[in-house]
């Protein structure tokens, strides 16, 4: 038995859904444990039907005393679009208290000079919320720049305590249906292994795309394994009928990866 033979995916295609500018550290952790990834974007990201909420927010920026930021994403257009209106970097926001979801929006804040104020140990809305309870007042006001369609319970559960709360588009997330055939062809062949998702937004678009295609899919995904990350991704597995998945215990690329392994 060769070096590769002996990884843990050898001989294994992994379906990758993520978005394409997204998926360069999954698809690398793959291949270094043997497998061969499968890159099938469901989702493109976009920006906002409308800029006008935004660059409002990023004109009166100096009146808000946090920003919550939920994703990579979030951070880059956010910031994108702060030079476009401003002419300024994240320099405007030294004096203003950071959030961050996770250890990959936090990297992104810290690599542009910013001090996260407030990371939760466990990476969703609602450990964000409870750590940002023993920080926030009723005085305080917030911005939350976020994908146009999101869950709502950070600015819910903000607005309860009092704060005033401003929740603008910076970017959004649209379905990508090419090769969509490809895949359900894959999957009438029992040519993949394992199907990977990282957001509830992965879920709903792989569903959308291959039922565009016509084809009895949902007969041949019960072939390969499906890995997730957090159970709101799997939440949204469940209820979409994909049935049961591994889910990372860590809601990180490195957790999904070693979720992955556990399989082999």
């Amino acid at each position: 038995m060769g070096e590769d033979d002996a990884r843990p995916l050898s001989g294994k295609r992994v379906l990758v859904t993520r978005a394409q500018a997204q998926n360069k550290d999954l698809c690398e952790r793959i291949k270094q444990i043997g497998g061969e990834p499968y890159e099938f974007p469901t989702i493109r990201i976009s920006p906002p039907a409308s800029y006008r909420e935004l660059d409002e927010a990023i004109r009166q920026l100096s009146r808000y005393t946090w920003v919550i930021f939920t994703s990579v994403n979030g951070v880059d257009h956010f910031f994108r679009r702060l030079s476009v209106v401003t002419g300024e970097d994240a320099r405007q926001l030294v004096h203003t208290s950071i959030a961050a979801i996770g250890p990959k929006t936090a990297k992104a804040l810290t690599e542009k000079g910013l001090k996260v104020d407030v990371l939760p140990g466990e990476y969703r809305a609602e450990a964000l919320l409870s750590e940002l309870k023993q920080h926030v007042t009723k005085v305080d006001k917030i911005l939350l720049p976020r994908a146009s369609v999101a869950r709502n319970v950070l600015p819910d559960g903000l607005r309860a305590i009092g704060c005033d709360v401003t929740v603008v588009d910076a970017y959004q997330t649209e379905p990508e249906t090419e090769k969509a055939s490809e895949v359900v062809k894959l999957l009438a062949e029992r040519q993949i292994d394992i199907i990977t998702f990282t957001s509830p937004s992965t879920v709903r678009h792989f569903v959308l795309a291959l039922d565009q295609t016509g084809e009895p899919w949902r007969d041949w995904i019960t072939e390969a394994q499906i890995v997730c990350i957090g159970p709101i991704t799997e939440s949204a597995l469940n209820e979409l009928g994909l049935g049961s998945a591994a889910v990372a215990a860590d809601y990180t690329v490195e957790g999904l990866v070693e979720a992955i392994e556990t399989l082999t």
